[in-house]
C-alpha cells in the first residue's frame, strides 16, 4: 500500500454509515437534449445546515448546472454529488476516504491534517498546473494582480513548482466575529471617568443606538485592557441590579486562551502558538508575554469577572462558549458575531409579552476591537500593537483534484472552476442570484424565502438603489433585507462553500446595521500579520509536515491541560520554578523543530 494508507487506519465503514453521498441529478439535466454531461463527485467539508441537506440543492450551484454549459465549446453540462461528513467528523472522515482509496474527485483539502506533498507523491491527487495555465485565465488573473497570495499558491515539488491546491480567494476579507460587549450595560450603569456624570443611551426612533458613553482613555470605544476591566466593573454593577447570580463578565475560552491570540496578543502583539514577526517564526508558549498574560487571567478570575467553570466548556468553539447564557442575556463581555451586534440578542423587541427572562430587553451589543495591554508587566508587554489574532484572510480555503477525475472531461470541469473567479461568477459566489436569473430558474429556496426580485441589486456608496443616469460614484452590490438580517441564511442562499472567488467589503453594500458596521470596523481595526496562511503551511515537506503535526498535537495537549490552571490559581504564573518547569515541559515537545521546519519555507518566499 502507498504510504498515505500505511499511516492512517482505515475504517471504510466509517463513510458508508457517516457521509452522505448524493446526486445533484447525474445526467438528467442533459437528458434528450444532445447537450454533453460531465458529472464529478465532490467531498465537501460542510454545507448551510438548515436549508438543506445536499449542496446540489444550493441555488446558485442548481443554476450553474441547469443553466449554464461549459468546456471549449460550451455545450457540456457539468453536475456533481456531494459527500458531506458528520460535523465534527470531518477530518477523521476525509482521512478515512482518503485511506479507502475510493475517493471522490474533488475535495476540500481545508480539513486534511497530513501534507498535501504527500497526496501528490502517492497519486492521490493531480497536478493542476496544465490545466490552470490553458483554462483558467481568471483564476491566474487574481494571483497576478495579488502577488503575495500567488507565492504559495503552488507547490515545490523536486525543485518544480505545481499547482497542486487551487484556493478560494475572497477580493478582500470580512471580520464575521469578535469580541462584543453590552454597550447598553454601559450606558445605563456607568459614569463618565472624568466627570462622574451619569451616562445616558438608548434606540432613537430609527433603530439607531445614541449614547454619550466615554471610555477611561478617553474615546468612545475601548482600547486598553485598563478600558475592559473598567467596563467589567459596571458589568457587576449591572449583574447585581438585575439579580444575575448565575451570569459573568468575560466569557472565557475553555483552554483559558485562544490559540490565534485574540487577547494574548495585547501582551507584547503575539499568541501563545506559532506566528510569523520580522521574517522570523516565533514560539509564543514559553514566551513573558504569554506569562504575563495568564497573571492577568489569574487576576480577572480572582476578582469574579470570570465564568468560575469555563474550563468545563471544552465541547464549545471559542465564538459559541455557553451560549445559552449569553443568548439569555446574562454576560457582559464575550465573542461574538455578526448576527449579535446591535438588537441580534434582543428577544422581545420590546414587547411585554415576549417569552424571556427580561435580561436582553432592550440589549444593544457593540464590537470590541484586541486591546492593548497598559496594565500588567514590564514596558516589554506594554502598548504593543496587537498582529496575531483571528483575523481577516482573503484565502479561505484549498480545493484539490483527485486521480479518480483524470479520464473525465477535464476541460469542461476546469472551465466551470475558471468561471467562479470571472466576474460574473464572482457576483454568484458573493451575492447570490440576481433577480433575471431568479425569474430564469425561478428556483424554489428563492421563492419560499421572498426572494424573488434576487438577493441583491446595485446601490450607490448609501445603500440607495442604483438609478442609471441619476446616481452618482461608485456602484455597488446590495443584499436582499433578508440576507443582511441574518449571515447565516444569507450564505445559504449563495455559493460560498465550493472553490470560488468572492467579493470583500470592497465590492459591496451589505445593509448591515450602524451598530454591526461598527464591530465589524473595530474588529479590523489592527491587521494579522501574525498568522500563518494555509497555503504558506501546505508548502512542507512530507516528513516535515508530520512532524510539525505531532509536535502541535503534542503542545496543544500540554497546554490546554496546564494553561487552565494558572487562570484559576491552582499554578502560580508569577512563581519562576513553576513557570521554568512549565516552558521546560514544552522544550521536550520539541518546539524549535516545529520553528525550524517553517523558518526553511519562510526564508524561501523571500
Amino acid at each position: 500500500m502507498k504510504r498515505f494508507v500505511k499511516r492512517m487506519a482505515v475504517n471504510l465503514v466509517l463513510i458508508l454509515a457517516g457521509s452522505s453521498l448524493v446526486s445533484c441529478g447525474g445526467e438528467s439535466s442533459a437528458s434528450g437534449t444532445g447537450t454533453k454531461s460531465a458529472s464529478f463527485s465532490y467531498w465537501l467539508g460542510t454545507i448551510d445546515q438548515g436549508y438543506y441537506n445536499d449542496y446540489a440543492e444550493n441555488p446558485v450551484i442548481k443554476y450553474l448546472t441547469k443553466y449554464k454549459k461549459w468546456g471549449k465549446d460550451k455545450e457540456t453540462a457539468v453536475d456533481f454529488s456531494f459527500i458531506i461528513p458528520p460535523v465534527g467528523e470531518q477530518t477523521n472522515n476525509l482521512n478515512t476516504i482518503l485511506s479507502s482509496g475510493e475517493y471522490p474527485d474533488l475535495l476540500d483539502a481545508s480539513y486534511f491534517s497530513d501534507s498535501i506533498e504527500s497526496l501528490y507523491e502517492d497519486g492521490v491527487i493531480m497536478d493542476l498546473s496544465e490545466y490552470v495555465e490553458k483554462d483558467m485565465p481568471n483564476y491566474k488573473k487574481w494571483l497576478d494582480n495579488h502577488p503575495d497570495y500567488a507565492k504559495t499558491a503552488k507547490n515545490v515539488i523536486n525543485g518544480e513548482t505545481k499547482y497542486l491546491q487551487l484556493y478560494t480567494y475572497h477580493d478582500t476579507g470580512e471580520a464575521w466575529g469578535g469580541f462584543s460587549y453590552r454597550r447598553d450595560w454601559i450606558a445605563k450603569y456607568g459614569k463618565n471617568p472624568s466627570t462622574g456624570a451619569s451616562f445616558t443611551g438608548s434606540w432613537d426612533e430609527k433603530g439607531v443606538w445614541n449614547d454619550d458613553v466615554i471610555f477611561p482613555s478617553g474615546g468612545k470605544d475601548p482600547v486598553y485592557v485598563s478600558d475592559w476591566e473598567w467596563m467589567f466593573k459596571i458589568f457587576d454593577l449591572a449583574r447585581a441590579d438585575l439579580g444575575i447570580s448565575d451570569g459573568y463578565d468575560f466569557s472565557m475560552y475553555y483552554p483559558g486562551y485562544i490559540e490565534t491570540g485574540d487577547l494574548v496578543d495585547a501582551f507584547g502583539g503575539h499568541g501563545p502558538m506559532f506566528y510569523a514577526a520580522d521574517g522570523k517564526i516565533e514560539f509564543g508558549g514559553v514566551s513573558n508575554g504569554f506569562r504575563t498574560y495568564l497573571q492577568m487571567m489569574n487576576q480577572w478570575y480572582k476578582k469574579g469577572y470570570l465564568d468560575n467553570k469555563f474550563a468545563e466548556h471544552s465541547s464549545d468553539m471559542f465564538y459559541q462558549v455557553d451560549t445559552k447564557k449569553v443568548y439569555s442575556g446574562k454576560v457582559g463581555m464575550w465573542y461574538g458575531m455578526v448576527s449579535q451586534q446591535g438588537k441580534g440578542l434582543d428577544i422581545s423587541q420590546g414587547k411585554p409579552d415576549s417569552a424571556t427572562n427580561g435580561y436582553t430587553n432592550g440589549i444593544c451589543v457593540y464590537g470590541a476591537r484586541q486591546p492593548i495591554n497598559n496594565t500588567y508587566g514590564t514596558d516589554a508587554e506594554k502598548n504593543v500593537t496587537p498582529y496575531n489574532f483571528f483575523g481577516v484572510s482573503s484565502e479561505k480555503t484549498a480545493t484539490v483534484i483527485s486521480t479518480k477525475a483524470t479520464d473525465k472531461d477535464l476541460d469542461a470541469l476546469f472551465s466551470f472552476l475558471d468561471y467562479q473567479f470571472s466576474e460574473e461568477g464572482a457576483i454568484l459566489n458573493s451575492m447570490g442570484l440576481s433577480k433575471e436569473q431568479y425569474e430564469e430558474c425561478q428556483d424554489p429556496l428563492y421563492t419560499k424565502y421572498g426572494l424573488t426580485d434576487g438577493a441583491w441589486y446595485y446601490c450607490d456608496q448609501n445603500g440607495d438603489k442604483w438609478v442609471e443616469g441619476t446616481s452618482q460614484g461608485d456602484k455597488y452590490y446590495h443584499m436582499a433585507p433578508a440576507c443582511s438580517a441574518d449571515n447565516a441564511f444569507s450564505n445559504a442562499m449563495k455559493n460560498n462553500r465550493v472553490f470560488g472567488r468572492q467579493f470583500g467589503s470592497n465590492h459591496t453594500f451589505a445593509g448591515y446595521d450602524t451598530e454591526t458596521t461598527h464591530a465589524i470596523a473595530e474588529w479590523q481595526y489592527f491587521e494579522d500579520t501574525g498568522s500563518f496562511k494555509k497555503s504558506f503551511t501546505s508548502q512542507l515537506g512530507v516528513e516535515a509536515s508530520l512532524a510539525n503535526s505531532k509536535i502541535m498535537t503534542s503542545l496543544r495537549e500540554f497546554m490546554n491541560k496546564q494553561a487552565p490552571g494558572f487562570v484559576n490559581g491552582s499554578k502560580d504564573a508569577t512563581n519562576d520554578d513553576t513557570w521554568n518547569s512549565f516552558c521546560g515541559a514544552l522544550k521536550k515537545y520539541k518546539y524549535q523543530d516545529y520553528i525550524d521546519n517553517l523558518q526553511v519555507i519562510l526564508d524561501s518566499l523571500k
